[in-house]
């Protein structure tokens, strides 16, 4: 299991992609705990957007994480969670959602204990101006 500061990282990079001017994402939310197809109710990491480019959204992220890797020793926790994300992110898991998508990423599980404090985390990145 990754720590929550590995957590807080992962979420911090997703978020505040999510909230940059440029982009103009409003409807987006990043999902802690969504149950995809075929999971029978297990929960993992899930990203959706209604009125953004997922494909856009996905470079950016993929160039931030690229970028934040680089600040990390290979054995660090947050580096590993990070390099799983990033890999996950090339071929995530998708269910559309009406008018938009969500992207899941099965193999990123985050622990319940976790949830409430990565919530506000997202909260403050997405929903504050």
């Amino acid at each position: 299991m990754f720590s929550l500061e590995a957590y807080k990282e992962l979420i911090t990079i997703i978020a505040s992609t999510m909230d940059n001017n440029s982009i103009e994402v409003r409807s987006g939310t990043v999902r802690l705990a969504y149950s995809g197809r075929g999971m029978y109710g297990a929960t993992c990491l899930g990203i959706s957007l209604d009125s953004y480019d997922m494909d856009t959204f996905r470079h950016e992220v993929l160039e931030e994480l690229t970028h934040k890797l680089k600040g990390f020793p290979e054995d660090d926790d947050r580096y590993l969670l990070l390099k799983k994300f990033k890999e996950q992110l090339k071929h995530p898991s998708r269910d559309s959602m009406g008018m938009g998508m969500i992207e899941y990423f099965e193999q990123l599980k985050v622990p319940a204990e976790y949830q409430e404090e990565l919530t506000e985390l997202v909260k403050k990145y997405i929903f504050e101006d």
